[in-house]
């Protein structure tokens, strides 16, 4: 609290041009709507509960270098799965003309802890360019950011289908879900697929995604939308922060309609930057918290069905 009064007062004396010794400070009006984690259910939406199935982790690989990149992804129908287009082009780009493996890890059934690696025979992906370290200025300007593959198999009937929301009804304040399969805070792998997992990691719960509870920031021009965590955990073991691994994982609305897929952290060095620059107050996060903003990539109808028309055979590796 000591640290934000300073800032306030240090911008108030530049904005009224008084010195300090001055006899007042013109303190600017900061009284934002306030969002806390009693903005969401106890209990994750029943809605979204459905959907969990639905989620699975993303594996490439460029196995002539030994390099793999881990990602999230949602299955769409029977065939068909989202994910985020740099998992697959952080890849391409370093392996021509080497071959780029992408495998699908789903889980089996609601019990069977011993999820399936699918290959994929088909991709199509919108993306170039580098997403590392995204600041505020970049995201009206950055690629589409999806990845759509195909596999031959179905490792579960597709009994509650993905219904595809709309993402400019999301508003500043609401609460989003997002649900991954990335790492622990503590480094540990997350897997439907136990084979790459320890047992003890399994006991503990990684074959089951991380679930969490964001608030929508803002929604930008190009329709991608602010989000911050740090506020909900519904997964055990329980995570409230998005880090690599989470690209490419569902973000649902309270009725469980797939809004869009998480991309990439944005940069940003305090929570009072952050409440300054979307005008909005939440007072749970600490200013010595890690600041977990990150941009969720707008998902619908017609760009799925573009980019099936686009989808081309994959190498086998």
């Amino acid at each position: 609290m000591i640290e934000k009064l300073g800032a306030i007062i240090t911008s108030a004396s530049l904005l009224s041009g008084c010195t300090a010794g001055g006899d007042y400070y013109l303190v600017p009006d900061l009284s934002y709507p306030e969002v806390t984690s009693t903005d969401f259910p106890d209990n994750l939406p029943t809605a979204v509960t459905e959907q969990i199935p639905n989620v699975v982790s993303v594996l490439g690989s460029i196995p002539l270098l030994g390099k793999t990149e881990v990602c999230s992804g949602v299955r769409i129908d029977r065939y068909d799965y989202l994910s985020a287009g740099h998992c697959d082009y952080s890849l391409s780009s370093d392996a021509l003309p080497l071959c780029v493996d992408m495998t699908i890890h789903s889980p089996v059934s609601e019990s069977d802890k011993n999820g399936i690696a699918l290959p994929t025979t088909k991709k199509a992906g919108h993306y170039e360019g580098d997403t590392s370290g995204i600041t505020r200025g970049d995201i009206n300007t950055i690629p589409n950011d999806t990845l759509l593959l195909e596999t031959p198999f179905e490792p579960r009937p597709y009994t509650t289908p993905t219904r595809i929301g709309d993402l400019s009804k999301i508003t500043t304040g609401m609460p989003l879900y997002l649900v991954n399969f990335e790492p622990t805070e503590e480094g540990m792998l997350r897997s439907p697929n136990s084979d790459y997992l320890t047992e003890d990691e399994v006991r503990s719960g990684l074959t089951k995604p991380a679930i969490l509870g964001a608030i929508a920031l803002k929604q930008y021009a190009n329709g991608m939308v602010a989000a911050i965590g740090g506020l909900k955990a519904y997964s055990e073991p329980p995570d409230t922060n998005v880090r690599g691994g989470a690209s490419g994982g569902p973000v649902y609305n309270e009725e469980g309609d797939l809004v869009g897929t998480a991309i990439n952290l944005i940069d940003f060095s305090s929570i009072f930057e952050v409440e300054q620059n979307y005008g909005i107050s939440i007072p749970e996060i600490s200013s010595q918290s890690t600041v977990n903003v990150f941009l969720v990539q707008n998902i619908s109808e017609s760009s799925i069905a573009d980019l099936q028309e686009q989808q081309q055979p994959t190498q086998s590796c």
